[in-house]
């Protein structure tokens, strides 16, 4: 099942996003000791924001338990406001090859696609993650540039792909 967190999912969300960060670092920007999850009360705030603006949420992919998320967020800064982005996607191992990563991705486009006048999401994803990467093609999403040593892994450096979706084209 796939729906939006609530403020009670905060613990449960907190867990996930640590175990995400220590499971797939390479994945995320965020590292476990500097997240925003690493305080619940920032995840509250997180999840409250985008019930209270509209402008945002986090999904979850349940199966008893939370197993997955993804977050979408629209631009703030009035120019960029026909943007958003799609962040912090994970499924756990063991809960993958079930689509519930594809069920998450489609839920968060259905909802970027009622936000009035938002034009584009966007993400970025690593080389290393590409079962992600095929999850976001088949949704429609087209790489259109690669951010190089964009993370610094001890002395490794990993590339970003830049991925983007239009919802709606531009007119005129």
């Amino acid at each position: 099942m796939i729906r939006a967190l609530e403020l009670l999912d905060a613990a449960d969300y907190a867990k996930l996003r640590l175990r995400a960060l220590t499971t797939d670092p390479h994945a995320f920007v965020s590292s476990p000791e500097d997240d925003f999850a690493i305080q619940e009360a920032q995840v509250v705030e997180r999840i409250a924001w985008g019930v209270r603006t509209g402008d945002a949420c986090l999904l979850g992919a349940f199966d008893d338990a939370l197993v997955g998320a993804l977050g979408l967020r629209r631009e703030q800064p009035g120019k960029l406001r026909h943007r958003a982005q799609l962040w912090g996607f994970w499924v756990a191992p063991e809960h993958r090859g079930r689509g519930l990563g594809a069920s998450l991705i489609a839920e968060a486009l259905g909802r970027a696609r009622t936000m009035a006048g938002l034009e584009l999401v966007t993400l970025g994803v690593s080389p290393r993650s590409a079962g992600a990467r095929r999850l976001y093609e088949r949704a429609g999403f087209e790489h259109y540039a690669t951010e190089p040593r964009f993370l610094k892994l001890g002395d490794e450096y990993l590339d970003e792909h830049l991925m983007a979706l239009e919802l709606h084209p531009p007119s005129g």
